[in-house]
């Protein structure tokens, strides 16, 4: 339990920072939007764009998306830091004492019905019973491909 529990709290944590990211570009457009709005108000209360003087352009340093994440992950580690190291020891202990899973079970595990060992015959069968019928119900039509 406790590889699923470090494991669900990184990835909580990631996806709280994307979140954030895209709460804080929201804000942004409309603060802009808000911004441009009043500035076209005032330019025609003065006399139209033409008899305004150039507004000077607000310049924010532009981080990649990337980096936007990386700084609200940081931002949210260090509030939760108090509690969260602990997930990090687990995790380090846990990768010292287990080995990895190997793939053909891992396999297995996500889709029982799948066998490494099937020939074609047995996986068009597969695809034939289970998947083509969702296919078809979504409108898929079948066709034959030259190889």
């Amino acid at each position: 339990t406790k590889r699923m529990t470090w494991s669900l709290i990184l990835t909580t944590f990631l996806e709280v920072a994307k979140n954030d990211v895209a709460v804080s570009e929201k804000r942004a457009q409309k603060a802009a939007e808000k911004q441009r709005e009043t500035n076209d108000s005032t330019a025609s209360r003065d006399g139209g764009v033409l008899a305004s003087e150039p507004g000077q352009a607000v310049t924010s340093p532009t981080l990649t998306k990337k980096e936007q994440v990386e700084a609200a992950f940081q931002k949210l580690w260090s509030s939760n830091k108090s509690w969260a190291n602990q997930i990090i020891i687990d995790a380090v202990n846990y990768a010292k004492e287990s080995s990895p899973r190997d793939p053909n079970d891992v396999m297995k595990a996500i889709s029982p019905q799948f066998d490494l060992g099937k020939d074609e015959s047995s996986i068009k069968e597969e695809f034939g019973k289970y998947v083509w019928p969702s296919l078809r119900n979504r409108g898929w039509k079948a066709s034959i491909v030259p190889e």
